[in-house]
C-alpha cells in the first residue's frame, strides 16, 4: 500500500461510524465478491507469461505455479474489493469483527460463483454424476476455504482501518494467501495420487 493511497483515504470527510453493517452492505459485498471471480479469472490469464515457460518444460510445474502461487495472490487481493469500496466511497467505519463478517459474505459470493463455473463445466464435459460429486466436494472443501480466507482478510482490513496501520492488513492478507496456496497444493497432490 503506497503512502499516497493512504493519504487519499484519509483526505475524505469524516467516516460514518456504525455498530454493524446494514443489509445493503452485506448484499454489496456478496455481489462484488461474486463479480471478483471474473476479475480473478482475467487476472490469472494475464500472468500466463510468468508460467508459460514452465508449460514447455513441464505442464505439471506450470499447474503448480499457477494454482499455488499466482491464483491465491490474485484471488485474495480481489475478493475483498467490496470492503475497500464501502470504506473509501461510503465512508463506513465499523468494528473490526464486522469487517470480518463482510469478508465472509464476499468470500461466499466468490466461492458460489467459482463452484458454479466448475460444476457447469463438469456437467457439460463429463455428465451429471461427475458434476454432482464435484459440487459436493467443492461445497465441503473449497467453499469454506474461500469464506475463511476472506474473513481473515476482512478482519485485517478492519484492523487496519481502525488503527491506521496497513501492516496489520498485510499480515492477514499474507496468512490468507499462504493458506490458499497450501490448500491448492493439497488438492493438486490429491489429484496426482488418485
Amino acid at each position: 500500500m503506497s503512502k499516497g493511497f493512504a493519504r487519499y483515504l484519509r483526505s475524505y470527510p469524516e467516516y460514518i461510524p456504525l455498530d454493524k453493517p446494514v443489509a445493503s452492505h452485506y448484499l454489496f459485498c456478496f455481489m462484488l465478491g461474486a463479480l471478483s471471480g471474473f476479475v480473478a479469472a482475467w487476472g490469472n490469464t494475464l500472468y500466463i507469461g510468468i508460467y508459460a515457460p514452465f508449460i514447455w518444460v513441464s505442464r505439471k510445474a506450470a499447474s503448480w505455479l499457477g494454482a499455488c502461487l499466482i491464483a491465491p495472490v490474485i484471488e485474495e487481493l480481489v475478493k475483498p474489493l467490496g470492503l475497500f469500496m464501502l470504506r473509501s466511497e461510503e465512508r463506513v467505519k465499523l468494528p473490526t469483527i464486522e469487517w470480518a463478517k463482510l469478508g465472509l459474505v464476499a468470500g461466499l459470493g466468490f466461492a458460489l460463483l467459482e463452484n458454479s463455473f466448475y460444476v457447469v463445466r463438469a456437467l457439460l464435459e463429463q455428465g451429471v454424476a461427475v458434476a454432482l460429486v464435484l459440487l459436493a466436494v467443492r461445497t465441503v472443501l473449497s467453499l469454506p476455504m474461500h469464506v475463511v480466507n476472506t474473513s481473515v482478510v476482512g478482519y485485517g482490513f478492519g484492523w487496519w482501518s481502525n488503527t491506521n496501520e496497513p501492516a496489520r492488513y498485510g499480515i492477514c492478507l499474507s496468512l490468507a494467501i499462504v493458506h490458499h496456496g497450501v490448500y491448492n497444493a493439497f488438492v493438486l497432490y490429491l489429484g496426482e495420487i488418485t
